[in-house]
């Protein structure tokens, strides 16, 4: 069964909204990302997954930089003292 994209979106997500609860999707193609996140009152809580056999995808560092550009955003807000 082929989704959305016919089945090629690089980023493949899927959002449980405002559930304490994690789960998984899957990349929709060999050199893609699949993200899962939930969305808490004080967090947001994100699953990454990528295959192994990838030569272009890196689940720990598209992580690391997506937690990187929260912090980036939080600064911005937070002296934008809105």
């Amino acid at each position: 069964m082929v989704t959305g994209g016919n089945g090629n979106f690089i980023l493949s997500t899927s959002c449980n909204g405002y559930t304490p609860l994690i789960g998984c999707v899957a990349p929709m193609c060999k050199d893609g990302y699949g993200v899962f996140y939930s969305i808490e009152e004080n967090r947001i809580i994100f699953a990454m997954s990528a295959f192994k056999d990838s030569d272009e995808t890196d689940a720990r560092a598209l992580y690391e930089n997506i937690v990187h550009a929260l912090f980036d955003l939080q600064g911005l807000l937070l002296s934008a003292k809105l």
